[in-house]
């Protein structure tokens, strides 16, 4: 069975600061010295994290177009994605006068539909190599997608949608026969960045 101990090429979404760029860090120093891709919108920290011999591509999730496709030429032998990208605002809708909703739609484009559209292009290519060797994909979640939280509603929203998503992936590549592994991470409470930034309403 494939683990991460044993991919060899490794994508991560959301790899600039946090949970990404520590995976992404942990991953590049195992024994076996896997192509880890990071993937982020902060140039500069990408810029970093190549310093220190990782692949790095800017990818911003609110456009995709033709994106996901020039990884895959890039990078044919992409065994495992990790998403892990998020952010985070907060709403009032008690004063929804207050709510900008180009920000509901960026936290659900980021948070959710970049996944299954990611996936529509990155599915095919580990089908491919999987009728000879497993692939993964592996989805950073969150245990407060099942409890709302009032301040974040939409957050969570966009994180019980892709809890759902990830459950139904799974039983439709099982039933399939499929040797694509999909996998659920639930990490512990961590102090991210994002919520240093509370002070202009973005928080992720």
């Amino acid at each position: 069975m494939l683990g991460l101990s044993t991919s060899r090429s490794i994508l991560i979404t959301g790899s600039a600061t946090g949970i990404g760029r520590a995976l992404a860090l942990a991953l590049s120093a195992l024994l076996h010295k896997p192509q880890v891709i990071a993937c982020g919108r902060r140039v500069e920290r990408l810029v970093e994290l190549q310093e220190k011999g990782l692949e790095t591509r800017r990818l911003d999730l609110g456009n995709l177009d033709g994106e996901v496709e020039g990884i895959l030429e890039l990078y044919p032998k992409l065994n495992t994605v990790i998403f892990n990208a998020g952010i985070q605002h907060q709403f009032d809708f008690s004063k929804p006068e207050s709510v900008k909703m180009e920000n509901v739609i960026q936290e659900l484009t980021v948070n959710y539909t970049s996944v299954p559209t990611m996936l529509t292009c990155i599915l095919p290519h580990f089908q491919k190599r999987s009728v000879r060797k497993e692939s993964t994909v592996i989805m950073i979640a969150s245990g407060l997608s099942l409890v709302p939280l009032p301040t974040v509603p939409n957050n969570r929203a966009t994180k019980a949608a892709l809890h759902s998503f990830t459950v139904s992936l799974r039983a439709m590549l099982c039933a399939s026969g499929s040797r694509v592994r999909v996998v659920e991470v639930y990490p512990p409470y961590v102090l991210l960045c994002r919520f240093r930034e509370c002070g202009n309403g973005l928080i992720g």
